[in-house]
């Protein structure tokens, strides 16, 4: 945004989601006039991006439009989301991991209808408007789950019943007359005709999806690579490792080691320059403290 501004004020439009709004009982449906009440730190991020958007409209006159959309599916989406994880799972012979009793609803736009959406209000829609896109297909994940079983003519032994995730919203749906009214705009695809699209894609694009899956039984081991001059960090990296100075009250290299350890990767390689690899031996240990097996490697020169 500040780009945008400093380039003459150039058109920004935000892509937001319904999930910003709260959740929902079994009646009702959000809209523009909707409150900003997310229930889960993921949903906050995409609440607070929302502000920071109004807040450049209102501030410095940025000319924004902002949409807010339903669930999305179709092609070229990250087989770690419901659909193509469900699909792709089918496709290998996996079972599905359904949460609960699959009670959970959503309203799912085709992709390609969400783009026409997009570039319709980019061009036509009113500078500091925000539009929900939606669609009016609202489908639990235990109707969707048996749509889905019926396309590859499997049964329910192929549902592996999961805990429901922290946080997990019951119903999420959106009130799209405004964008339908003001902008002419209607989705062209029923979801039936379009998850069945969408299988066909799966189905024959395997060299897509299949490396962005987790391959069973394969450890991932991480590389903290903390080695180095420090030359942007001088004066202080002349005494020590810029990976050894203080952020906050930690030694930076926590940093990267706590992500890694939130990612869940146990086995951990720390390669640093001669002379400092001695102090993260002494800092860290083998590890154990944290849970984890560190490794030391000495990168030369």
């Amino acid at each position: 945004m500040d780009a945008a501004l400093r380039n003459g004020n150039k058109r920004f439009h935000y892509i937001g989601r319904d999930e910003v709004y709260g959740h929902l009982g079994s009646t009702g449906k959000f809209s523009e006039e909707s409150p900003l009440q997310p229930r889960s730190a993921y949903s906050a991020s995409k609440a607070g991006a929302e502000h920071l958007v109004r807040a450049f409209f209102h501030t410095h006159n940025l000319s924004i439009t902002i949409s807010s959309c339903c669930n999305n599916y179709g092609p070229y989406q990250n087989p770690e989301k419901l659909l193509p994880l469900f699909i792709t799972n089918l496709i290998e012979g996996k079972k599905v991991p359904l949460m609960g009793k699959g009670e959970n609803v959503r309203e799912w736009l085709h992709v390609l209808d969400h783009c026409e959406a997009i570039d319709l209000i980019y061009h036509q829609g009113k500078i500091g408007e925000t539009y929900c896109v939606g669609s009016g297909q609202e489908k639990t994940n235990w109707e969707i789950t048996h749509f889905l079983l019926d396309a590859f003519g499997a049964g329910e032994e192929m549902i592996n019943p999961v805990p429901h995730r922290k946080g997990h919203d019951f119903r999420y749906a959106v009130d799209w007359s405004k964008l339908k009214n003001e902008l002419g705009w209607i989705p062209r695809y029923s979801f039936e005709e379009g998850l069945r699209d969408t299988i066909r894609w799966y189905k024959e694009n395997e060299t897509w999806w299949k490396p962005l899956k987790p391959v069973e039984g394969v450890k991932v081991k991480g590389v903290i690579l903390a080695g180095g001059s420090g030359s942007r960090m001088m004066p202080c990296t002349k005494v020590t490792n810029k990976h050894l100075l203080p952020v906050y009250n930690k030694p930076m290299i926590y940093y990267p080691l706590r992500t890694l350890i939130n990612a869940g990767i146990k086995e951990i390689m720390i390669v640093s320059g001669r002379g400092h690899a001695g102090h993260f031996l002494n800092l860290l240990d083998s590890g154990k403290e944290h849970g984890i097996k560190l490794q030391y490697e000495v990168q030369e020169g």
